[in-house]
């Protein structure tokens, strides 16, 4: 309902990033005074996010046509919209920027090699699923599994059944307590799948954050994340030091200089 408010959210907007902080603030409140919710706000607002550029595709594909041209465009807006900004959003559609997104997104489009089976599930909620019905902690390669296979247990494609021969291979190859297996888990899909994308964790659905997920910030190149924290706290230890040494150098020479530019006023 918030997504498809003109009122609320409006499709003027080039894209989420564009949408005002205190706007998405504000419909938070309002979300929040109608439900108890159980799930994070990071959540809710990418949620909100993706109804409402699905329902800016939607209006493309089914009431936008380049060839009738601008005008006749903006002349047939859709009931539910409001009309000023169904002729800025034509406008966008029209512009070189917009032409620019479209060829980004189609581009984008054809790099994604696998997709998910789940359906309108969320991840979350069939995560859910699967620890209440096995009573134990779901890994995340056999959430992958899970929601990338279809119910007689094939593959939607050729992407996805390579990645998950890689991934038992690997998984097979490992010799691990069960404590450490989520671990080996993440390091398999971070090698079969790629690094994480900025914002996001693969294979988790909207909601968790590489923040969020691992606690801290890390290279998805290792699994020691207590190793790779106190790495890179020695290096910025390291830099602070650096940039202090610099600054003392740089106070030396300036009162070395100054000091001669008095010595040569004096003996001028």
């Amino acid at each position: 309902m918030l997504a498809r408010s003109g009122q609320q959210i409006g499709l003027q907007y080039e894209s989420w990033h564009k949408v005002p902080k205190t706007l998405k603030d504000e419909l938070l409140k309002f979300i929040e005074l109608q439900f108890s919710l159980e799930i994070s706000r990071e959540y809710v607002l990418k949620s909100l996010g993706k109804k409402w550029r699905d329902y800016k595709h939607d209006l493309k594909t089914k009431h936008f046509r380049r060839e009738q041209g601008l005008q006749a465009n903006k002349d047939k807006h859709p009931s539910g919209t409001i009309r000023w900004q169904w002729e800025q959003l034509i406008d966008f559609w029209y512009s070189r920027k917009g032409e620019d997104s479209k060829k980004l997104g189609i581009a984008s489009r054809k790099q994604q090699k696998y997709t998910h089976t789940s359906g309108s599930k969320s991840f979350a909620r069939k995560e859910k699923e699967m620890e209440t019905s096995s009573g134990r902690k779901v890994g995340r390669l056999e959430l992958f599994r899970a929601t990338h296979t279809k119910k007689d247990g094939s593959h939607m494609n050729m992407e996805t059944e390579q990645i998950m021969e890689k991934a038992n291979e690997k998984l097979a190859g490992c010799q691990t307590i069960d404590e450490d297996m989520q671990m080996v888990e993440i390091e398999i899909l971070t090698q079969v799948i790629g690094k994480e994308r900025c914002g996001r964790v693969r294979g988790l659905g909207l909601g968790p954050t590489p923040k969020s997920y691992y606690g801290v910030p890390r290279n998805r190149n290792s699994t020691n994340s207590n190793t790779q924290s106190s790495e890179f706290v020695e290096q910025i230890q390291q830099m602070e030091q650096e940039m202090e040494q610099m600054k003392r150098e740089r106070a030396q020479e300036r009162a070395e200089h100054e000091c001669q530019c008095k010595d040569y006023y004096v003996y001028a």
